[in-house]
C-alpha cells in the first residue's frame, strides 16, 4: 500500500495539512510501483485504440471530402466571400449529427472503460478496497455528461464569437477581429478549463468513496459535494494536477518543434518517429499524473475521514 508518504502524518490529523504538501511524495511512492500506471495505461490506450479505428473509418466515409472542401476554399476568408466555406462547415456539423450513433457509443465504452480501469486502480492502491463496478459507471456517466455539458458551452460561446468578430464582418466587407478572437479563445478556455478542475473533484473523490465506504454512487456523490474538511484541500490538488497538464502538454509541443530548425537535413522517417516519441511520452506521463491525483485522494481521504469515521463508530458501539 501507498502509505510512506502520508504515515508520519496520520498521529497529527488534526493539525492542518495542505493538500499538496505530501504530493511530491506521493508521486515517489507510485513511481516505485509501475503496475499502477501500466494499468492505467492499459485500459486508457484500450479505448483510445478502439476510437483511433473507428474515427479513421469514419474519416474515409463520413467527413472527408467536406474537410477537402473547407481547404479549397480556406482563401475565401481574404477575399471577403465565406459562404462556401460555411457552406462547407455546415457539411461537416450535418455529418457529424448524422452519425450520432458513433458518438454515443463511444461514450459508453468509455464509461465502461473508465469504470473498470479506475475500479482496479483502486484495488491495486488499496488491497482492502470493494469492487463497485455498476456504482463507478454511474459516476463516470454523470461525469462524462457534464463534461460534454461544458464542452458544449464552449462551442457554444466560440461560435458566436465567430460569428459576430469574424462572419459577420466579413458579410459586411469589413475586417475581421482575428486578434481579439483569438485572445478571447485563449483566455475563456484557459478560465473554463481551472473552472472545470476546481468543480470536477468530486467525480474524483466520488470513486474512492464508493470503493472505501461501500456506499452507492449517489450516495458518494452526495457527500463528495459536501467536500467538508477536505473540500479546499482536494481543489488545490485538482488544480496542481490541471496545471501539471498543461505544462506537460507545453512541453510536448516544444519537444516536437525541436527538429523543425534541421527538417532541410532530416529525413520525414526521423520527423515521424519523433513525433511518435513525443506523444508517447506525453501519454505516459498524463497517465501518471493520473494515477497520482487517485492516490492523494485516497491518502488524504484515509488521512482526515477515516479516523473520524472510526472515532464515531467507536463512540456508537460504546453508547
Amino acid at each position: 500500500m501507498i502509505s510512506t508518504a502520508f504515515s508520519t502524518q496520520r498521529s497529527a490529523a488534526s493539525t492542518p495539512v495542505r493538500g499538496t504538501q505530501s504530493f511530491v511524495g506521493v508521486m515517489a511512492e507510485v513511481w516505485k510501483r509501475p503496475s499502477l500506471t501500466a494499468l492505467e495505461i492499459a485500459w486508457r490506450w484500450a479505448f483510445w485504440a478502439l476510437v483511433s479505428g473507428s474515427a479513421a473509418f469514419y474519416w474515409r466515409r463520413a467527413l472527408a471530402p467536406y474537410v477537402v472542401a473547407v481547404e479549397a476554399n480556406a482563401w475565401s476568408f481574404t477575399s471577403f466571400d465565406s459562404r462556401s466555406v460555411l457552406h462547407a462547415v455546415r457539411g461537416v456539423s450535418s455529418a457529424v449529427r448524422s452519425h450520432l450513433l458513433l458518438g454515443i457509443m463511444m461514450c459508453l465504452g468509455w464509461i465502461l472503460l473508465s469504470a473498470w480501469g479506475r475500479g482496479k486502480v483502486l484495488q491495486r492502491l488499496d488491497y482492502g478496497a470493494a469492487p463497485a463496478f455498476v456504482s463507478l459507471s454511474l459516476i463516470s456517466g454523470l461525469r462524462v455528461a457534464c463534461l460534454l455539458a461544458v464542452i458544449g458551452c464552449w462551442l457554444w460561446a466560440m461560435l458566436a464569437f465567430v460569428q459576430r468578430m469574424v462572419v459577420m464582418p466579413l458579410s459586411l466587407h469589413h475586417e475581421p477581429a482575428f486578434v481579439p478572437f483569438a485572445a478571447i479563445v485563449i483566455v475563456g478556455t484557459l478560465g473554463l478549463f481551472v473552472l472545470w478542475m476546481a468543480a470536477s473533484y468530486v467525480f474524483q473523490l466520488a470513486p474512492v468513496l464508493c470503493v472505501q465506504k461501500r456506499k452507492s454512487a449517489l450516495r458518494s456523490l452526495r457527500e463528495s459535494l459536501r467536500g467538508g474538511t477536505l473540500r479546499g484541500k482536494l481543489v488545490e490538488i485538482n488544480l496542481v494536477i490541471g496545471i501539471t497538464k498543461i505544462a506537460l502538454l507545453v512541453l510536448a509541443l516544444v519537444f516536437s518543434a525541436c527538429p523543425l530548425p534541421f527538417s532541410s537535413v532530416e529525413t520525414q522517417t526521423f520527423l515521424t518517429c519523433w513525433w511518435i516519441a513525443v506523444g508517447l511520452w506525453y501519454a505516459v506521463a498524463s497517465d501518471y499524473i493520473h494515477v497520482v491525483r487517485t492516490a492523494a485522494f485516497l491518502r488524504l481521504w484515509q488521512l482526515y475521514e477515516k479516523p473520524v469515521a472510526a472515532c464515531t463508530s467507536a463512540e456508537e458501539i460504546a453508547s
